[in-house]
């Protein structure tokens, strides 16, 4: 992209001579000059697009299956204590 730019410049030059009377007044007259520098900006956008869509679907169902393997058995005895003999020792 070619963006255009235009920039004012002021240059002063040191001279060093004697004007005519009718140069002075042209010279020193009021007067007042514009200069319109200008820059162009480039402007940019975004814009969302969608390019594909994506559709899902969910499949449930039950099915059965044999396991087979070892278990392990732990068997465990309780036995009852009396109490009152317990209290008795401390």
């Amino acid at each position: 992209m070619a963006l255009k730019e235009e920039n004012v410049d002021v240059e002063r030059n040191q001279v060093g001579r004697t004007l005519k009377p009718e140069d002075a007044d042209k010279a020193f007259g009021e007067r007042t000059v514009e200069v319109t520098a200008t820059t162009e900006k480039p402007v940019v956008s975004k814009q969302a697009q969608v390019v594909e869509e994506v559709a899902l679907t969910k499949q449930s169902g039950q099915r059965e299956e044999t396991v087979s393997g070892n278990v392990r058995r732990q068997d465990v005895k309780v036995e009852e204590v009396d109490r009152k003999s317990d209290s008795s020792k401390s």
